[in-house]
Parts: structure tokens; C-alpha cells; sequence
């Protein structure tokens, strides 16, 4: 896959998200399955604002080290979180998901009754990447 070029890198997005849906075709706007009770935003597709979380995410996880994911790797719940406030804006936990597939970041699944996944990325480089502005970031 190419480089992702900025957070608002669409066909990036796009091309992420096509390669974890044939990958992972469980893989929704929450993460693996749907909350009861709640739809999936991806059921009819992804807009603009979708591939640009996609590739907000791959510009947040290009690059950072990657290691086999266990109990002490960051789960894409609480990443998410992270990342939104680090870009000041809103991401779907399937969008971190679906980047980081297209990264070729090791992922474990927490379980069947839970959407979540544990990314495997080092702690160390995950606190660097986020006390850098999303401005500074380029993969060129």
C-alpha cells in the first residue's frame, strides 16, 4: 500500500479500509460486530468524513513500532480516544482498525463478546507519536 500522505489522504482511506474489509468482513464503524441496538454507520458505505478518519489513524500508526500484542499493548478502544484528542478530531474505532490492518499492525482480538482489539505497538514510541502535533507528522 502506498504511503499515507495527510490526515485528509481519501483514497488512502479508501484503499485502507477496502483491504480490511476483505481481510476482516466483520469489521464495522464500532470494530468487530455492532453494540446491540445500534446500526452501523458503514452499512451503506463511508462517506468523506469516514476515509478521512481512516487516514487520520494510518498518519497517527505509520511508522510507530510494532510487537507482538499481549496484555500490556494499548486496545483500540482507549487508543481511539487518544488519537482524537491528539488530532482534535472525532474517529470510529473501525476506522483505527481498518488503518491499522492496512498497516500491517498485529492485532488480537479481545474476545468474541467485545468489538475491541489490542494493537501491537510499543508504549514507549506510542507516548513519543502523541507528544507531537498532528502538523509535524509527514510519512514522506
Amino acid at each position: 500500500m502506498k504511503l499515507i500522505s495527510s490526515s485528509t489522504d481519501r483514497p488512502w482511506g479508501a484503499a485502507a479500509w477496502h483491504r480490511a474489509k476483505r481481510q476482516h468482513p466483520m469489521l464495522t464503524s464500532y470494530g468487530f460486530g455492532t453494540p446491540p441496538g445500534l446500526a452501523d454507520a458503514w452499512r451503506e458505505g463511508l462517506d468523506p468524513e469516514d476515509l478521512e478518519q481512516i487516514a487520520t489513524c494510518g498518519l497517527f500508526l505509520a511508522g510507530l513500532q510494532q510487537i507482538e500484542p499481549g496484555r500490556r499493548c494499548p486496545g483500540s478502544y482507549a487508543l481511539k480516544h487518544r488519537i482524537e484528542r491528539w488530532a482534535g478530531r472525532y474517529v470510529r474505532e473501525g476506522a483505527l482498525i481498518a488503518a491499522a490492518v492496512a498497516l500491517e499492525v498485529p492485532l488480537k482480538r479481545h474476545g468474541r463478546e467485545h468489538h475491541g482489539v489490542a494493537l501491537g505497538l510499543a508504549a514507549a514510541h506510542l507516548a513519543a507519536r502523541l507528544e507531537r502535533p498532528l502538523s509535524t507528522i509527514t510519512t514522506r
